[in-house]
């Protein structure tokens, strides 16, 4: 209520209440924020805040494990997006919106999400512990378990926290092999995520506090969650893929830290050392859609003489090591001047090696064209089998140095100056091998540097103790990236269309201004509280990926666009045992010019950034006595609207134009729980989306006009027992 920036916070017992076990949901109850899947890989995510939303390059928002960026970039060959911690014991989590580009560097463009976990006692024991039991409707049971302890050692000097979870998510798409009558598998989209944390603090002295802690995580998907349009009946809960194989992906990562913190004299030295290593597999069905972008739309479904299945297998591994290292000094006194300065560095580095199985290709070709592959395409599949195979190694460094002042100047009025200033170097090396590629082999190398400045000036006025005002103008920041090759001469008439004879090696970065008003306070002495903020950001020489006409995407900087909004949070407790909440969030985010390229528009003034404008969430909670036992109800609905157009693929203008596609829809999710708190244990029962709606989402084809559509919804139905205990 006291920080003049639009900030959600949940502490554990609000996710509990609320069923938040995933970023996914925490986005459909945190107005500004939202989650995208990504039809390219089974288990990443992209995080947007204030429609500041890329599908191409570094991220747009900032993700934080207590105080080390855990996001990934979108580069050339990595597809895998980013991976976000589970929420199980935490202190809670914050979702900052706005530029965070001060205190959070790049990538914080449209805000910041911090995962903050629990720090280890050391003159208390804590017990925090949950299992559940829960059914999907047309789906496969699932349920998860966890405990986390934490205690002194050695009173005021040694102290511990430790967590264990594990959670198995039933599935409710079947996969059935459109080649293979005998290759099925019932609910396969299930998915078993494990995490372990463990932290120690220890305090020599009474000005020195040490706390080594690690963090792991690993969450293995057994296949995806988009299946087909075709084989499926979304609102009547039928969901059906089929893909000839599996496409299961093991995303794992590991977190060790070092946090020393050193008051001193009303200074307080903070220094954070961490290393953040995530590995991510997957295995992808390609099978047939190569040979439709690179041959043509009849031969989407083909056969191929002496092959029973004509199966394409991508299999792509990847690896992020990020190395990060932060000092912070800060007072602590009481004092109408507060100050931190602080330095930053991290070295990032990811590696990818993807490779497309198509040891059929030769026959497929002799069959359809009289020729082998390399008389098609000049020269032969690599190795006898691959169509493609990469290799990618870039390497990321970041030196930052930041303020941030606050300043109380006259009674009730403060003023926040902060900047940062980094370097940021980015160096690629990138090889792959297709026959697609004229030469057979592409070769893309060099190096970015780049010197932001990310300033932040806000000002707010305590008109009471209850109700704040302020106003704040941030700045946010990306580096730039690399494109990957194009296929040629496959693509180059989609790159023709954008006035281009090749793709651009590389891609600039890109910012954001952003202006916000806001208020926060307190009515009726608690009666209601509520924050609100009214926005606007100026997003600039965006990054964006475009989809050539053979398919393949391509990263460029398209121009300028707008996103305007507001955010309302309020909070009611008109009786003692009756409390109510909403949040609303409105967000309208468009291009400001149009970008034309040859004889076609990449973007046109006016396009929308995809997202829905609207989205609302309702509670209320009703607290009684059973017994001598407290209980409640609480009823909470989830509503996103309808993304409202005009999209690239609605205008005959657009180089993407395809009258084939639809947007989402609307998408309302309500939830009921009832509990039972018994001494240390709270009892509930649940269903989530009680209406078992089935919003069809993310529905795409591989480029204009393919006669092929893969979507998503959300999860069916569930029932299920929760019991959670906290000591």
């Amino acid at each position: 209520m006291r920080v003049p920036v639009s900030v959600a916070a949940l502490n554990q017992q609000n996710l509990d209440d609320r069923g938040i076990r995933t970023i996914q949901d925490i986005a459909a109850q945190t107005p500004g924020l939202n989650i995208a899947a990504s039809s390219g890989s089974v288990g990443g995510m992209r995080a947007s805040i204030r429609g500041i939303n890329s599908t191409a390059g570094a991220a747009t928002t900032a993700t934080y494990i207590d105080d080390t960026p855990v996001q990934s970039r979108n580069s050339a060959l990595n597809y895998s997006l980013s991976t976000f911690p589970r929420a199980f014991d935490l202190d809670r989590v914050e979702v900052l919106r706005g530029p965070q580009g001060t205190l959070f560097g790049a990538s914080s463009m449209g805000g910041a999400i911090r995962f903050i976990t629990p720090a280890p006692s050391l003159s208390g024991t804590s017990v925090y512990g949950r299992a559940s039991a829960v059914a999907i409707d047309g789906g496969s049971p699932g349920g998860e378990i966890g405990l986390a302890v934490g205690a002194p050692i050695v009173e005021d000097k040694i102290g511990f926290r430790v967590s264990g979870w594990y959670q198995h998510e039933g599935g409710y798409v079947d996969r059935a092999s459109y080649q293979d009558a005998n290759s099925t598998e019932k609910n396969a989209n299930f998915s078993n995520t494990y995490v372990l944390r463990a932290a120690f603090a220890l305090k020599p002295t009474e000005w020195l506090t040490i706390t080594p802690s690690i963090y792991f995580q690993d969450q293995k998907i057994n296949d995806t969650s988009y299946y087909w349009s075709s084989l499926s009946d979304t609102h009547d809960g039928v969901f059906k893929s089929g893909s000839s194989i599996p496409q299961p992906s093991h995303d794992r990562f590991w977190l060790p830290s070092l946090k020393m913190v050193a008051d001193v004299g009303g200074v307080s030295i903070t220094s954070v050392t961490s290393h953040y290593a995530r590995n991510v597999n997957e295995t992808r069905d390609q099978s047939q859609t190569n040979n439709l972008t690179t041959f043509g739309a009849k031969y989407l479904f083909t056969t191929v003489n002496g092959y029973d299945q004509v199966i394409d297998t991508w299999s792509s591994r990847t690896k992020q090591r990020d190395y990060v290292q932060e000092i912070r000094v800060q007072n602590t006194g009481p004092s109408r001047l507060n100050w931190l300065v602080g330095g930053y560095y991290s070295h990032s580095k990811i590696f990818s090696d993807p490779t497309l199985n198509s040891a059929y290709l030769n026959d497929f070709t002799q069959q359809y064209f009289g020729k082998t592959v390399a008389q098609y395409f000049g020269t032969g599949l690599v190795d006898g089998v691959y169509r493609y195979t990469g290799v990618e190694n870039t390497t990321e460094e970041q030196y930052a140095a930041f303020a941030n002042l606050d300043w109380e100047f006259v009674d009730h009025v403060k003023l926040t100056l902060g900047g940062r200033y980094s370097i940021n170097k980015l160096v690629y090396d990138i090889v792959e091998k297709s026959p697609t590629y004229v030469t057979g082999v592409s070769h893309n190398a060099g190096s970015i540097k780049e010197k932001p400045f990310t300033p932040k000036v806000s000002l707010s006025y305590d008109a009471s103790n209850n109700l704040m005002f302020y106003s704040t103008y941030a700045r946010g920041f990306r580096t730039g990236g690399v494109n990957k090759a194009v296929p040629m001469p496959a693509c180059a008439t989609g790159l023709a269309a954008l006035g281009l004879d090749s793709q651009p090696p590389t891609y600039k970065s890109d910012t954001t201004d952003s202006y916000e008003l806001g208020s926060k306070g307190r009515i009726g002495g608690g009666l209601l509280s509520f924050e609100a903020s009214v926005y606007q950001i100026n997003w600039k020489n965006i990054q964006q990926s475009i989809r050539l006409t053979c398919a393949y995407p391509l990263t460029l900087n398209t121009g300028s666009a707008r996103s305007r909004g507001f955010d309302l949070n309020l909070n009611m407790r008109p009786m003692d045992n009756l409390r109510l909440g909403l949040t609303v969030g409105y967000n309208d985010s468009k291009y400001l010019d149009t970008l034309q390229s040859g004889t076609k528009a990449t973007v046109f003034a006016g396009q929308k950034i995809d997202g829905s404008p609207w989205t609302l969430n309702g509670f209320f909670e009703y607290s009684l006595l059973v017994g001598q036992h407290d209980a409640y109800i609480r009823v909470q609905d989830t509503y996103n609207s309808r993304p409202q157009g005009p999209f690239g693929f609605q205008n005959p203008i657009s180089s993407v134009y395809d009258p084939t596609r639809v947007t989402n829809e609307a998408m309302n999710k309500l939830d009921v729980r009832l509990g039972l708190k018994a001494g240390p244990v709270n009892w509930s029962v649940f269903s989530e989306n009680v209406l078992n709606a089935h919003p069809i989402l993310n529905k795409a084809n591989l480029f204009a006009y393919a006669p092929f559509f893969t979507e998503r919804t959300i999860t069916p139905r569930t029932i299920g027992i929760m019991a959670t205990v906290t000591m």
